[in-house]
């Protein structure tokens, strides 16, 4: 596979002015540049990229009212991006567009966009490639289009926007809890309660950085998370179940089933060993399964759906055909 080459063409300098007072200056940022993960701009500190009031500064420390903060961005351009698998790529097509979204069904066993790891094509490569003029609008040439994440080996609904004012006001969307979504997941063991409301809050793992785990209301540097569960069906010791989502933290809904006793089926970061058990390639069994929001150009409804994949509709048939309200809703 080609190795990723870049060469850093120019510097782009974002300018901000701080409106509120105390905020560590990682979360301004955080907060202003969604188009940014956390650990992009972790880079940039790093980098010594972010300077307060002219000068060179931590991430940890504080802004206050009238505070400028700026930030050099190297923008890059990339030489090489490895080709995509051709069967994988059948599996990533449109479900939603207008001449500022589109929403496309992700596959699990793609990134939405470059990680850390060994480069692999990724969702923000096939923006890239099906919308090239617009993919060099977006100051960060590794998230094109990106206005929301899932995690690589989860399927479903994405959505990108074509411009970075339309991202902008979808994140903000986000954000401020006014998307609706809805997921589908096999978890293990058999969930007896119709409904379940999961409001821990989530922090990185102290020793583990990879994961995130449930904290005490109140833990410093924990958020606030909320999870409601519907079941659907259960099966030789499987519960299917249709989840919202109110907040929108990382892991969050494989961290609160796993906090609970019922990791989600083939889930190799919180699940256990009888989670795995049977599992080859198939992958997480969650699925993005509807997306609802209102469009902020058109002022209306956007529902989408994605309907169960193949992989997860193979899991169903091969447990025991032990069902209580099979294919309810599906």
């Amino acid at each position: 596979m080609p190795e990723k080459k870049q060469t850093e063409a120019k510097i782009r300098s974002v300018r901000l002015t701080v409106e509120t007072e105390g905020q560590r200056i990682d979360r301004f940022l955080g907060d202003h540049l969604r188009q940014f993960s956390r650990t992009r701009l972790e880079t940039f500190f790093d980098g010594q990229r972010v300077f307060l009031n002219g000068q060179s500064c931590k991430k940890s420390e504080k802004v206050h009212r009238g505070d400028l903060v700026s930030l050099d961005i190297p923008i890059q351009t990339e030489a090489s991006v490895p080709d995509p698998d051709p069967d994988l790529l059948e599996e990533l097509f449109p479900l939603f567009e207008d001449d500022w979204y589109i929403a496309v069904h992700k596959p699990g066993r793609i990134s939405v966009h470059p990680g850390s790891g060994e480069r692999e094509f990724t969702v923000a490569d096939y923006f890239r490639n099906r919308f090239p003029q617009e993919a060099t609008q977006f100051s960060d040439p590794e998230r094109p289009g990106i206005v929301h994440r899932l995690d690589k080996d989860t399927s479903g609904i994405l959505l990108l926007a074509k411009t970075p004012e339309a991202a902008a006001l979808m994140q903000a969307e986000f954000h401020d809890r006014r998307v609706d979504k809805t997921y589908l997941a096999w978890v293990e063991g058999t969930i007896k309660a119709p409904f379940l409301r999961l409001s821990a809050p989530i922090i990185r793992h102290p020793r583990q950085r990879i994961r995130y785990t449930t904290a005490r209301p109140g833990t410093p540097g924990a958020r606030d998370a909320l999870t409601e569960t519907r079941l659907l069906a259960v099966r030789c010791g499987k519960s299917l179940l249709r989840i919202r989502l109110f907040t929108g933290r990382t892991h969050q809904i494989r961290v609160h089933l796993s906090s609970i006793g019922h990791p989600v089926c083939g889930d190799r970061l919180y699940g256990s060993r009888t989670s795995l058990a049977g599992m080859t390639d198939s992958g997480i069994m969650l699925h993005a399964h509807q997306l609802s929001f209102l469009h902020p150009y058109t002022g209306y409804r956007v529902d989408l759906f994605s309907i169960m994949p193949p992989r997860m509709h193979t899991f169903w048939h091969k447990l025991n055909p032990v069902c209580h309200n099979p294919g309810n809703g599906l």
